[in-house]
């Protein structure tokens, strides 16, 4: 449910710190952990990968960086991205 307000805080956080190389990834809960448990018993509730890709959309609006290497090609990613 706040999904938007951490994609805009994470991009202007970004933008704040204005790095060399910027990467997102996607949570996967592993069973066993302390978030997969809070997952399964419906205390966290993760987007759908609409909302993941909405999110990651969102946080890539609020940033603003000089020279950013921007990567999020990791297989828990629903949409490969890359750029500067």
């Amino acid at each position: 449910e706040l999904s938007h307000e951490h994609a805009v805080a994470s991009g202007r956080l970004v933008s704040a710190m204005d790095p060399h190389y910027v990467s997102a990834l996607t949570l996967v809960p592993v069973p066993g952990t302390p978030i997969h448990d809070e997952v399964e018993s419906g205390r966290l509730v993760l987007p759908s990968p609409r909302g993941r890709l909405r999110e990651l959309a969102t946080m890539l609006e609020h940033m603003d960086v000089t020279r950013a290497i921007f990567r999020s090609n990791h297989a828990s990613n629903a949409l490969p991205l890359g750029g500067n």
